[in-house]
């Protein structure tokens, strides 16, 4: 009897061990991929009124007037604000601040729905040497909005690119 226990025993050690081992190697050669959220481009361009690296989560429409208002503060009209149904969308905006001339962009490429939040992958493209530039200022910008459930847990992937000219 005693000797039936201690095989019963080993064996269950054993395969416990096998179990997450294999469990571990599992995730390790296929690692889980997060659902994509889908999204919705709102506006991205070069210029704006906002000139310093920031992002910004928005869930009501006062702020997103706010913003908007920002943005378009160095045009001579603001354009009408797009609409953002705030009680099933939230309003994601990454701006990569100011530089001397052209050839800077910025793009929200993908967003994640992870256990703790969401992943916004963020796409900075530089220029490389040798590319032919616009001698202007620009602040280069992207704002979509998403169907986020809870937008106080937001982390900001950036891949900066050197586009080769």
């Amino acid at each position: 009897m005693e000797r039936n226990l201690r095989t019963v025993a080993f064996a269950v050690v054993f395969v416990s061990i096998v179990s997450i081992s294999y469990l571990g190697l599992q995730n390790r050669l296929y690692p889980k991929v997060f659902p994509t959220v889908y999204y919705e481009e709102i506006d991205q361009g070069f210029y704006c009124g906002i000139s310093t690296r920031c992002e910004y989560v928005i869930d009501n429409n006062v702020s997103w007037r706010s913003l908007w208002t920002d943005i378009h503060n160095i045009s001579s009209e603001t354009p009408q604000l797009p609409p953002v149904d705030f009680d099933q969308e939230t309003v994601i905006a990454v701006f990569i601040g100011g530089f001397p001339t052209g050839g800077y962009s910025v793009e929200i490429k993908r967003i994640e729905s992870t256990v703790l939040g969401f992943t916004i992958h963020i796409e900075e493209t530089h220029p490389g040497e040798g590319c032919g530039l616009t001698m202007a200022f620009t602040q280069p910008y992207h704002i979509v909005k998403a169907n986020l459930t809870n937008s106080q847990n937001v982390n900001f992937v950036y891949n900066i690119v050197t586009n080769d000219c």
